[in-house]
């Protein structure tokens, strides 16, 4: 059996998801970071909304996680 993990965030701005990716990478809390987007979210917040957002997604080194 294989364990797999991947962590997932979306931020307001692209310059975030960068930081954010730049970030784990180089502290080598990760072994890699996609930057993907931009995302359109459709949700509920008293009304129907919807909001443009980055998504990032972030993978851990192998043996690191579970």
């Amino acid at each position: 059996m294989v364990d797999l993990l991947q962590v997932s965030t979306a931020t307001e701005k692209r310059e975030e998801a960068e930081r954010l990716a730049r970030s784990v990478v180089e502290g080598r809390l990760a072994a890699g970071a996609q930057i993907i987007g931009p995302v359109i979210s459709t949700f509920w917040r008293r009304v129907l909304a919807q909001e443009r957002s980055t998504r990032s997604a972030v993978r851990p080194h192998p043996g690191q996680c579970c």
